[in-house]
């Protein structure tokens, strides 16, 4: 076998002739990998461009958002400002129309001062609210003696008042006057309303007392009323007769009977009730409290809710899923509105005066501390207190063994 040499010249170019091959056959298996590269690069970035701009216009919507409600806050408070300068200029409008131009030191009341009689004054004081009485009341000493004071005026005044706002509902329901009556130990049925008339025109401060009652009237008139006979409870200030639902209730009738008989709103908002259960709290109202609404409904004095078909046995039964229609009479009244729609932290309470709603928070505390160092063995609860406006003392009652109220004095 022969070897064959080649010489430079001739391997020169057959080297250069497989480099070509191996460099082609590089490159035809590369241009695919540098295209797929390329187009994904060019992908990131696109992607990162579009990113860059919905980043830049979500930028400039929160941008735009935050001034909006920076201009909405400020024309917020710029509307509260001109309304509370609209209330204070038409107050010192009000109060100046009142007064003599050429007159103003004069110290008279602002009703003397244009020349009415006290008849006249009583008869369109019986017409405002208390709170603007009190508020006629901080114009001049005049003005505050004549309706604060301890004159037959102020108590002719407030007395009317007191009628107009609770004594024409509560005189004519069967609860309250017995409450009365018990107020008035050996009174009879016909003579209370003489009494109470007497009893007011006998204290020192009538405008006290209105505000007093206004505030506790609901313990008071519902003290003991929580048997199966006669289930009722006040929420948000609002008087309700749980007697035919308790026995359906969902929660048993147990925890209703024992906590029935006094202002239970803590109670009931604490278990968080559902809309179709306010919905059923509606139709069984008996007496709201226009003091207690909210917004321009707001007013003064307590209105019976007419006796109106509530329940039948069918509708009982199934009012946990189906909450009962309204009647017309009751819309028209407002009873849908007596109570938040969703659970509510504070409690709707009248509107009374700071330092008799302070004084009041304060004595029933130490009332309900006085009942708890009481001895009730014989007891499912502790001992409820509330206050008695007419003989203007703290009293007591508790539920015995066999459910049955009753009713004690508290001991120091």
């Amino acid at each position: 076998m022969q070897t064959t040499y080649l010489s430079c010249q001739e391997v020169i170019p057959l080297i250069l002739s497989k480099a070509t091959v191996m460099l082609e056959s590089a490159i035809l298996l590369i241009t695919p990998l540098l295209t797929v590269l390329v187009k994904a690069l060019f992908y990131i970035f696109l992607t990162l461009y579009v990113a860059s701009i919905f980043a830049a216009i979500a930028a400039m919507f929160a941008v735009g958002k935050r001034k909006i409600r920076v201009l909405a806050k400020d024309a917020a408070t710029n509307k509260h400002m001109k309304k509370k300068y609209r209330k204070s200029q038409t107050l010192k409008v009000s109060i100046s129309c009142l007064q003599d131009g050429s007159n103003g030191n004069d110290n008279r009341d602002l009703f003397s001062r244009n020349g009415l009689t006290q008849d006249v004054v009583l008869h369109v004081c019986s017409f405002l609210y208390p709170q603007s009485l009190t508020t006629v009341a901080c114009t001049n000493k005049s003005s505050r003696d004549l309706i604060d004071g301890c004159c037959n005026f102020s108590r002719a005044l407030w007395r009317s008042l007191w009628f107009r706002d609770y004594g024409l509902v509560l005189l004519r329901w069967e609860v309250s006057r017995n409450a009365f009556l018990n107020s008035f130990s050996g009174s009879s049925s016909d003579s209370i309303q003489r009494l109470i008339q007497q009893t007011i025109d006998s204290m020192e401060n009538s405008k006290a007392f209105y505000f007093l009652f206004r505030h506790s009237f609901v313990d008071y008139v519902l003290a003991g009323k929580n048997g199966k006979e006669q289930c009722l409870m006040g929420i948000h200030g609002h008087i309700f007769d749980f007697t035919e639902f308790a026995p359906h209730h969902p929660g048993l009738s147990e925890p209703i009977l024992v906590e029935c008989g006094r202002d239970v709103t803590e109670f009931f908002e604490d278990v968080s009730h559902s809309k179709v259960a306010r919905a059923i709290a509606c139709k069984l109202c008996l007496i709201v409290d226009r003091s207690c609404f909210q917004g321009d409904e707001k007013g003064c004095g307590l209105y019976r809710v007419p006796s109106l078909k509530r329940f039948n046995e069918n509708s009982l039964c199934h009012s946990n899923t189906r909450p009962p229609s309204l009647e017309p009479q009751e819309e028209r009244l407002g009873v849908h509105k007596i109570l938040p729609q969703t659970y509510f932290t504070k409690p709707k309470r009248p509107d009374t005066l700071y330092v008799i709603r302070e004084n009041f928070i304060y004595n029933k505390q130490n009332a309900e501390a006085l009942g708890k160092r009481q001895n009730t063995t014989r007891a499912l609860c502790d001992i409820r207190v509330y206050y008695d406006p007419f003989r203007r003392e703290w009293k007591g009652w508790y539920l015995d063994y066999d459910w049955n109220p009753i009713f004690c004095n508290l001991k120091a």
